[in-house]
């Protein structure tokens, strides 16, 4: 279980969050969207403990996380490798060695795991960054904007590897994207925020609109998205 209730958060004067109440759905993929600069990275760092509310609760019963956030925190002086391998310590070398083969075949790095950082495109490096967040093999998954400096093949590839690991295994995974379509394509839930001081809007479920026997699913989709949009910016 992951709620967060009444949270309030500000910065000096400013309020970014203003009593904002969420209660995340386990083993589903949980998107929050909203207009750039409502809070959403803010609301991640709370949920990862990076930084403390103002006021209110959180509730986290996740025994194991893994992060993906804007920018990437792969350590510069290990290679492709040694970075996934460094969220493995606690594992046999045999286990080590299948989440490290596991995590490179889905983000398509096997020929590079020897490359360092450096050497490595920043599109190549947010794989990697991805790659150990799903090595580590977490219970919750939170991820900030994690396809962005994707090209669409990379992106298509991943998402549709994600969808197939969420399915198999029903990880909960929180994620921040302002593409309405990859949105789409990935969620269950849609939490949609206000502006600062940023509370939660609506509450949106796929299940709602789209049917996966349906023919017109096409069609399902486009008005989910439009509900969407016009929620969001009222167009």
């Amino acid at each position: 279980m992951l709620a967060i209730k009444n949270i309030f958060k500000n910065y000096n004067d400013l309020d970014v969050l203003a009593n904002l109440s969420i209660g995340f759905i386990p083993n589903k993929i949980n998107v929050i969207l909203g207009k750039s600069g409502c809070g959403k990275t803010t609301l991640l760092k709370l949920l990862s403990k990076n930084i403390l509310p103002t006021s209110g609760t959180i509730k986290n019963e996740f025994t194991k996380t893994s992060y993906v956030f804007q920018s990437d925190n792969l350590i510069p002086w290990k290679t492709v490798q040694q970075n996934i391998e460094f969220v493995l310590k606690h594992l046999s070398v045999q286990e080590r060695k299948k989440q490290l083969d596991y995590a490179l075949k889905i983000i398509n790095l096997e020929e590079y795991k020897h490359f360092y950082p450096k050497e490595l495109s920043g599109g190549m490096n947010k794989r990697v960054d991805l790659g150990r967040a799903l090595a580590y093999n977490p219970d919750l998954l939170i991820m900030d904007e994690p396809f962005s400096s994707l090209d669409s093949n990379t992106t298509q590839k991943i998402v549709s590897d994600l969808v197939k690991v969420q399915s198999a295994t029903s990880k909960t995974i929180i994620l921040v994207t302002h593409n309405i379509d990859l949105a789409i394509a990935l969620g269950d839930i849609f939490f949609l925020l206000t502006d600062k001081p940023t509370q939660l809007k609506a509450t949106l479920k796929k299940i709602d609109f789209i049917k996966n026997d349906h023919e017109n699913s096409s069609f399902e989709e486009e008005q989910l998205k439009n509900t969407i949009l016009s929620t969001l910016f009222g167009v």
